[in-house]
């Protein structure tokens, strides 16, 4: 069952993030928790992209983790979370 939030995201199709986005981009995700605009962006990258996932609370990218491996997301593409600010990302 895909969580309400994933729907919503999925509902809007969020042009600015996951529209544009094709499979095999690398792609940048700041405020990254819960996980829902997170699960998009991976199943938009495909096996050959690469997400990275960057937020400044480690619980909330636990939460994120969760609902990615509900979803098998991070088998689809290299999904990537860091606990951080996300303005010092490297």
């Amino acid at each position: 069952r895909t969580p309400p939030a994933v729907q919503r995201y999925r509902d809007r199709r969020m042009r600015s993030s996951v529209g544009a986005q094709e499979p095999g981009d690398v792609v940048l995700d700041l405020c990254a928790a819960p996980g829902a605009k997170l699960l998009c962006l991976a199943e938009a990258a495909g096996a050959s992209g690469v997400v990275y996932g960057v937020d400044c609370s480690a619980p909330r990218l636990a939460v994120a983790r969760k609902l990615l491996d509900a979803h098998h997301a991070a088998a689809d593409a290299r999904v990537r979370l860091y606990a951080g600010d996300g303005a010092a990302f490297p």
